[in-house]
């Protein structure tokens, strides 16, 4: 991890199953290891068990740096442009009397049989939202169906989230399609579909580690949404 101005980072919660197993020295030596990455330091792991445990916490913590300088440079371009838009004010629509309107309908009416009218109103609520293609993904881990809305954790979520989903590989997606679908009592998945993007890089951290060892033992179900690269 490179050198940033970044002064803060985030440790999860369920990288404590792993720090737990490890002798007291270990977990010291992991706690430096963590600091020295996170600083930009040189740093060498020559111990397997502390190699074993580093890397899905390197990982998530290269994710979470990523996400991080993404957002910084998108910021940094908003600036560039003076930030959010003015709102443009609505034009006034010219109010035209009864008798002009009538006019106009009955000249339009006079027209070839065969135009066609572009003033056809559209319901704002028949209006079908299209989901990009990760985010349909990361919905199918839970079986939710296309048009089923999100409620507000799940959006203040996907906001938080979907920079990190967008940039999942398909292998990554495979692993987490096999953790989901095996049984719960097994991989203690995320129950909640909010809880589990809010933990979204330590999520692909677990599924991986879970493949390695389980992959063979449950079949993948069959997606619902097309995969992509």
């Amino acid at each position: 991890m490179s050198k940033n101005n970044k002064k803060s980072f985030v440790l999860y919660a369920d990288m404590a199953g792993v720090v737990q197993k490890l002798p007291d020295e270990k977990a010291g030596q992991l706690l430096k290891l963590i600091l020295s990455h996170v600083n930009g330091e040189d740093y060498e792991v020559e111990d397997l068990m502390l190699d074993i445990a580093f890397e899905p916490i390197k990982a998530q913590l290269t994710r979470d740096a990523e996400k991080w300088e993404n957002t910084c440079k998108a910021r940094s371009e908003a600036g560039k442009k003076g930030g959010r838009p003015k709102k443009q004010s609505k034009a006034k629509k010219p109010i035209a009397s009864f008798e002009k309107q009538s006019k106009a309908k009955k000249a339009d009416n006079d027209n070839d049989n065969d135009s066609v009218t572009d003033t056809d109103t559209v319901n704002v609520n028949d209006t079908v939202i299209k989901k990009p293609a990760h985010q349909l993904r990361a919905e199918g881990l839970f079986n939710r169906g296309e048009s089923r809305p999100m409620d507000k954790a799940e959006k203040s979520a996907w906001e938080s989230a979907k920079e990190i989903v967008k940039l999942t590989t398909e292998e990554e997606w495979l692993c987490l399609e096999k953790f989901y679908a095996a049984p719960q009592s097994e991989t203690y998945a995320r129950k909640a579909y909010s809880t589990m993007l809010n933990n979204f890089s330590g999520e692909i951290s677990r599924a991986k580690e879970w493949c390695k060892t389980e992959t063979k033992k449950y079949a993948l179900p069959k997606p619902k949404h097309a995969t992509f690269e």
